[in-house]
């Protein structure tokens, strides 16, 4: 009897750590930014756009806008392939815009605003809530013809049953860069604490304690954002929550590390100019997790 009751209670204690760590929080990101008018654009003012979700490790989530043109459908590659189509057509049908707005080649550079509900996607239709944890949102624009009228920008975020807003700085190509994740309901075995109001509903924020009193540390992981992004050498880091940066080449090498002494919320530049064009991929890490952020080597 003994043995049958412990049993039970291993198997109800590890069904309770295995749903924590695979939570899936209903609730709904906006995010909001304002392009910088770039010129020379295409025919004057206008630019293509693409934003989409990612997680952490660069897996294609949903996308949100879609906006290019005929003459301009290889200028969002980037998009293009991550969204399941070729590098050379971002009209092609093989690119995912389920739950997208789309459209022709932009013709001004105007704010634009969008939510996400915390889904992906099953081919063209909405998917089911995807788990908990850091995800990114990503941006490409192109202005120009040109080799350098471009940029590809990412803003990580963390869904789960916390409030979590991110203000990044402003750079060269996006100004006014706001992302809101508030979740729509608080898991009961999660311990309530004082949180915000949006609109007119009042949220519960809350510090992530399983049942069995420990901290669950996917929502403390690390977060940067990158810019610009692409570069051509010179990158700059804004991050939180990091006590170690690593970059990886292409070839999965670590080509830079560093220790950080301020872990709360810092910047550091970084000189790739030495290494060859790719995407390299910059590690944030803390003790509880890792962050993963794309940046666009081009020379």
């Amino acid at each position: 009897m003994k043995k049958t009751l412990l049993h039970h209670f291993l198997f109800v204690l590890i069904f309770i750590s295995t749903s924590n760590l695979i939570a899936q929080t209903q609730g709904v990101l906006t995010c909001s930014f304002v392009p910088i008018t770039k010129s020379p654009g295409y025919q004057g003012t206008r630019n293509v756009l693409a934003v989409w979700i990612e997680n952490d490790l660069g897996d294609f989530v949903k996308t949100k806008f879609r906006y290019v043109g005929g003459s301009t459908n290889d200028h969002l590659p980037t998009w293009a392939v991550s969204s399941g189509g070729p590098s050379t057509n971002a009209l092609s049908a093989l690119c995912n815009k389920t739950d997208a707005t789309s459209g022709a080649t932009l013709p001004t550079f105007t704010a634009k605003t969008f939510t996400w509900d915390g889904k992906g996607v099953n081919g063209v239709v909405n998917g089911t809530v995807v788990p908990d944890g850091v995800y990114m949102v990503t941006i490409e624009e192109t202005w120009n013809h040109g080799s350098g009228g471009t940029t590809f920008n990412t803003y990580s975020f963390t869904k789960g049953a916390c409030l979590d807003t991110i203000t990044p700085s402003d750079n060269l190509y996006f100004t006014g860069v706001h992302l809101a994740w508030v979740p729509k309901i608080v898991d009961t075995c999660f311990t309530a604490v004082p949180c915000q109001k949006s609109s007119s509903v009042t949220y519960t924020c809350s510090i992530p304690v399983n049942t069995a009193g420990l901290t669950n540390y996917a929502f403390r992981n690390p977060k940067c954002n990158v810019y610009p992004n692409p570069s051509n050498g010179l990158i700059t880091l804004d991050y939180t929550k990091a006590n170690a940066i690593a970059v990886i080449s292409p070839l999965g090498q670590v080509i830079y590390e560093e220790k950080l002494l301020d872990s709360a919320r810092g910047k550091r530049a970084i000189d790739l100019s030495a290494y060859t064009s790719g995407i390299y991929l910059i590690r944030l890490s803390n003790e509880y997790g890792l962050s993963y952020q794309k940046v666009l080597l081009s020379k």
